[in-house]
């Protein structure tokens, strides 16, 4: 391959002049890359089970793939997607996010969602998780929480 590319740069008189072809060349594997990177952030959904803090860390570990092979995705749009994805035991937090026009960092919504778990899942955190019901009223209980400790408005 090596001689291939130097046959075909041999009359090539600048680096800038290379560094295009090579990108004509070689850059499709980027934007490939680039497009299964954000295909696997888009198509992710939190497993039921799932804590918060493993999923975050596998999104973040998509964002900055995606931005690897090019892609520009603000924490604005990463938060929303993020919010986007989660199971429905989030729905009060997430609602509450979106009627209220809250802005979060990044890791401000990391520290948000992970109170708002611990808070949902009470005692049942680390066993099984309990019927349904009990979940809702767990999301709820846990909202007025949230709202008295001001992590939520």
């Amino acid at each position: 391959m090596l001689d291939t590319l130097k046959t075909r740069f041999a009359n090539t008189l600048t680096a800038a002049e290379i560094m295009n072809q090579l990108t004509e060349l070689f850059g499709m594997a980027s934007i490939q890359a680039r497009f299964e990177a954000t295909k696997n952030f888009i198509n992710a959904r939190m497993k039921p089970h799932q804590s918060v803090h493993d999923h975050l860390l596998q999104m973040t570990s998509y964002f900055q793939e995606a931005e690897n092979h090019g892609a520009v995705i603000d924490q604005t749009t990463q938060v929303s997607l993020i919010l986007n994805i989660l199971t429905p035991a989030f729905l009060p937090f997430t609602s509450n996010y979106v009627m209220n026009k809250l802005e979060l960092d990044f890791h401000e919504l990391i520290n948000n969602l992970q109170t708002f778990e611990n808070l949902i899942e009470g005692p049942h955190k680390g066993g099984s998780k309990a019927p349904s019901s009990s979940n809702a009223n767990g999301a709820a209980k846990a909202e007025l929480q949230l709202l008295e400790l001001g992590l939520l408005s």
